[in-house]
């Protein structure tokens, strides 16, 4: 289970990870303020196609391989608490593979400009995000496990 917080947390710090390649100039720099509310995952891509569901066909997007990813969600409170609900968990022992779960997890977070720091379990990540108005993007959820790059766009609810 302790396995399970830990590429929970993995997740949800790297797909909030943002590439400043993505950058198309109409991001901010986050504030507390900004990203507190409720937060949706609306897609989770890979750049590399993988067959999560085993039905012969590989895809990038991989809500099309196990749809069950879209119902994630994470919520930033002002007190510096937050509740995460990952609707999957990735598993990278050589390949990557996602299985589809329920759970959730409390913690807390922390902004220092583009680096947020989150607690959970009395595990602790730290990574880069970039605010794109109400979507937030977090790059290599996996950091290069299983030999593929993960990424997850987030929508505030």
């Amino acid at each position: 289970m302790k396995i399970f917080k830990l590429l929970s947390i993995a997740f949800l710090l790297t797909t909030l990870i943002a590439c400043s390649g993505d950058d198309d100039g109409n991001t901010t720099t986050p504030e507390d303020d900004t990203i507190v509310g409720t937060w949706n995952l609306i897609a989770i891509n890979s750049d590399t196609a993988l067959d999560l569901n085993e039905d012969g066909t590989a895809s990038t997007e991989l809500e099309t391989e196990k749809p069950c990813v879209l119902d994630t969600q994470v919520s930033f409170s002002a007190d510096g608490t937050l509740m995460n609900n990952p609707s999957f968990a990735i598993l990278a022992f050589g390949n990557i593979s996602i299985t589809c779960v329920d759970s959730s997890f409390d913690g807390t977070w922390s902004l220092d400009e583009n680096e947020l720091t989150l607690t959970q379990e009395q595990v602790t990540s730290t990574g880069t995000i970039i605010l794109d108005g109400d979507t937030l993007t977090f790059l290599d959820v996996t950091q290069g496990l299983g030999g593929a790059t993960l990424d997850g766009v987030y929508q505030r609810q």
